[in-house]
């Protein structure tokens, strides 16, 4: 979404507080970009669900990992030609944690954990679970058309 009723959306927290103005049933225009094309969208507000039924990120297989402040999600078939890639999970969200603190960003794919290729959020997170707290953990993470490393220290208190 890049516009909400002719507000441009530069962050995806721009969008929440722009919503949650409008009563159940109104009438908005979105623009989107789609497969790299705008597009204008007519929508109406719905009712937001129970929290038993939020999906969060839209992607059924999206793991939170609390300790490190993101959201991972399958790599979609896509991405992973786009890359060039045969593994990995994408970071779906970030939040105020020690990944976003050492560098990683929304969109970045994590191929290993400490040189252990990953290929599912839950090789993910057993890579991750396997590690004691206040140790380091090396991605390796693909960014454009790039590797790079990504050192990140796990908290402490868990």
């Amino acid at each position: 979404i890049t516009e909400f009723n002719g507000v441009p959306i530069e962050w995806h927290n721009d969008l929440p507080p722009l919503v949650g103005k409008f009563s159940v049933g109104k009438k908005a225009t979105v623009k989107v970009l789609r497969n790299g094309s705008n597009k204008t969208l007519k929508i109406k507000i719905g009712e937001l669900p129970a929290d038993d039924k939020i999906a969060g990120t839209g992607n059924p297989a999206a793991t939170e990992r609390a300790r490190l402040g993101l959201t991972i999600g399958e790599l979609s078939k896509e991405k992973r030609d786009a890359l060039g890639i045969g593994n990995g999970v994408e970071v779906l969200q970030l939040g105020n944690g020690p990944a976003a603190s050492a560098g990683m960003r929304r969109g970045d794919v994590v191929v290993s954990v400490n040189q252990k290729p990953v290929n599912s959020p839950e090789e993910f997170t057993s890579a991750l679970d396997a590690l004691k707290p206040g140790s380091s953990v090396a991605f390796l993470v693909q960014r454009n058309n790039g590797p790079i490393y990504i050192a990140v220290r796990l908290p402490e208190d868990e």
